[in-house]
């Protein structure tokens, strides 16, 4: 590692810093909502879970439309609405279906991003792919407390 660009390494430990606090919002609701079971507080936190993952979900889109306006097939392009329309959808679902849907959505979008090849850079697929199982297990969490 001694070659690697020290921005690339910079670019790397900000991102991984970014995504891990961006979980923490995933982590607190599930948390919560074993805590609260039934509790007006276990709602507001599967609320949480929802309205938070439906952001994250449209920004992930985001990423991927930046991505395809860079260096990507403008075939694709399209294909990265998708995730803000599943969020947006998702909102107006009871919170049971909504974060099925999610849960969905973001495996959907980690394996769009794994089998997209070169339009992201490989360790971000690894990041992804990391936060994404956080992510998935948390949202899994947060059902589970619904039931």
């Amino acid at each position: 590692m001694a070659d690697a660009d020290p921005m690339i390494e910079t670019r790397r430990l900000v991102a991984l810093a970014l995504t891990a606090a961006g979980a923490l919002p995933f982590l607190a609701a599930a948390i919560l909502t074993l805590l609260f079971d039934g509790s007006y507080q276990g709602w507001i936190a599967e609320e949480i879970a929802t309205l938070y993952g439906a952001v994250i979900l449209s920004f992930l889109g985001g990423v991927r439309w930046g991505a395809g306006l860079a260096r990507g097939p403008v075939e694709a392009l399209p294909f990265s609405v998708l995730p803000s329309l599943a969020g947006f959808f998702s909102l107006f679902m009871d919170v049971r279906s909504a974060l099925i849907v999610l849960t969905g959505a973001f495996a959907l979008q980690m394996i769009w991003d794994a089998v997209s090849g070169s339009v992201l850079p490989e360790w971000f697929i690894r990041l992804r792919l990391a936060i994404t199982i956080v992510v998935i297990l948390c949202l899994a969490i947060t059902l589970y407390g619904t039931y």
